[in-house]
């Protein structure tokens, strides 16, 4: 599990933004023979979360993109889990 979120995003970032990575999860499966699953996790703002569904289901490789509450979310066990910060971007930056 990667996570890049900090004790700060943990109290303000309290929803995610969960997609299957559909390209990593056929690697893991086939370098692992066995049954992996690869989620990108977006934390964000309850405010921003639109933004951040657009955002995720604009990148391809996402399937099965769905919003959870982070206090909470429990992925499977065997998954490799990778968390990131949702912030939105401001016109005319990149």
């Amino acid at each position: 599990m990667i996570d890049r979120r900090t004790e700060e995003h943990r109290q303000t970032h309290t929803l995610g933004v969960v997609g299957t990575d559909a390209a990593m999860s056929a690697l893991l499966r086939e370098c692992r023979n066995g049954r992996r699953v690869s989620y990108a996790v977006w934390a964000t703002r309850p405010e921003h979360v639109d933004e951040c569904i657009s955002y995720v289901l604009g990148r391809g490789e996402m399937r099965r993109v769905r919003v959870v509450d982070l206090r909470t979310y429990r992925p499977r066990s065997d998954a490799d889990v990778s968390y990131y910060v949702y912030e939105p971007q401001r016109r005319g930056e990149r």
